[in-house]
């Protein structure tokens, strides 16, 4: 029994390199072994073109205080009445088609991707919004007090600029990310603003007014917010990549307004 052991090991160990010479295992390093999916490599830089779809809210309660009570300033009827706070448009959303391009550079260790990219989106976002309110109420100087305020309000924002850093993580041919950072957009603005106001039925001393005013006050420049957002990049070959994203750029102060801007976006891009 013992011989017959010994003679079976003995060819075994005879025929071992055969074998291992006919299946050929091949090296199994890293994420290539085991059937995983190899990590595609994003390290360098990149650019490409986006289009998209955005929407801009305006928040623009407060854009008619500021010319009524300037005008109304240290009077009985701004005091007591508030006339400056009257009026507070209600602003619809935006919605435009948007297009752009972008341009960056990721650091990537092991499955971790850092980077920092610079995009311009260009689309026309305007929004409008109207108001009218009148009031009167008894003053203490002893006049009734009379006031009608109203307004238009319209604003236009365009090439929004952002510069964010991004973080991601690498899953095969896919890097989902997250971004951060600061935005910039050009705007223009128009503020109209009528009064007509008045102090009337004071027992002993004659009516004051009514008094009419108007202004008119166009804006331009350029506002700063902060920009987020999120997406995921998909590597086609070793230089070719599409990417879906949504980014959200907020401004607190447009031509005396707060605007928020969302845009869903897709995006063709080269990276070297």
């Amino acid at each position: 029994m013992r011989t017959s052991i010994a003679v079976a090991f003995a060819t075994a160990v005879t025929l071992l390199p055969g074998v291992a010479g006919a299946v050929d295992l091949g090296p199994l390093r890293g994420a290539q072994g085991f059937g995983v999916t190899p990590v595609t490599t994003w390290q360098g830089g990149y650019f490409g073109l986006t289009a998209g779809y955005g929407q801009m809210s305006s928040d623009a309660t407060g854009v008619f205080a500021e010319p009524i009570s300037r005008h109304l300033r240290d009077t009985v009827i701004e005091n007591e009445m508030r006339v400056s706070t009257f009026i507070q448009p209600v602003v619809r959303d935006s919605k435009e088609a948007v297009y752009g391009a972008f341009a960056g550079y990721n650091f990537q260790f092991s499955e971790a991707v850092l980077g920092i990219e610079l995009d311009f989106a260009r689309g026309e976002h305007r929004v409008s919004g109207s108001d009218t309110l009148g009031r009167s109420r008894q003053l203490s100087n002893g006049f009734l007090g009379n006031a009608v305020a109203s307004g238009t309000f319209d604003l236009a924002l365009d090439n929004v600029v952002t510069l964010r850093a991004r973080a991601g993580y690498t899953i095969g041919d896919f890097l989902p990310f997250i971004t951060g950072g600061v935005a910039l957009a050009q705007y223009e603005r128009t503020r109209r603003t009528d009064l007509v106001y008045s102090e009337t039925n004071h027992q002993t001393l004659p009516n004051r007014g009514p008094f009419a005013w108007s202004e008119t006050s166009p804006s331009s420049g350029t506002t700063i917010g902060l920009a987020g957002g999120a997406g995921i990049d998909v590597a086609l070959t070793e230089n070719i990549f599409l990417r879906g994203e949504w980014q959200y750029a907020f401004f607190p102060d447009a031509g005396g307004s707060e605007v928020s801007l969302s845009t869903l976006r897709g995006a063709a891009g080269v990276k070297f």
